[in-house]
């Protein structure tokens, strides 16, 4: 297993990834198409956050990326090719996310977690503090937790 700094060339294997990671759970096809567009990292975002995948065999079985957004320090994006899901990939990339933070002199982060990936978060020794509604389906609301480091 190797985890790197995400390149640009990389914006779009990983946008397709993350897509493919959202639609392992039960959600209906119109909700995932509004998906897209939230979950479309560009070369952009790549160049101006720290973006790292996760590689094995030299596929790519997932990726996540730290922001700061309004002040607050996120975990923006921690998503798992679903062949990768439920081997340890996952929580892999998020201790390499805590790490990465850690250099960027965070000592805690937050992120408006999946509620399917809830348990894993709690897992982790995350704690839920509230709800993020969510912006693509106003009704959806999202387990807004925080991991203290």
């Amino acid at each position: 297993m190797n985890i790197r700094r995400a390149v640009s060339k990389d914006a779009n294997e990983l946008s397709q990834l993350a897509m493919r990671s959202k639609a392992y759970w039960p959600y209906p096809a119109d909700y995932l198409e509004k998906c897209v567009e939230a979950l479309r990292i560009d070369e952009n975002y790549i160049q101006n956050w720290p973006v790292f995948v996760g590689e094995s065999d030299q596929r790519s079985f997932g990726f996540f990326a730290l922001k700061n957004i309004a002040g607050e320090n996120r975990l923006d994006h921690l998503w798992i090719d679903p062949p990768f899901i439920k081997m340890g990939f996952g929580k892999s990339l998020f201790h390499r996310s805590v790490q990465e933070a850690q250099l960027l002199k965070w000592n805690s982060f937050r992120l408006a977690a999946d509620p399917y990936a809830l348990d894993f978060y709690l897992r982790l020794g995350g704690h839920q503090i509230g709800t993020v509604q969510s912006r693509i389906k106003p009704d959806l609301f999202l387990p807004h937790i925080e991991f203290k480091f």
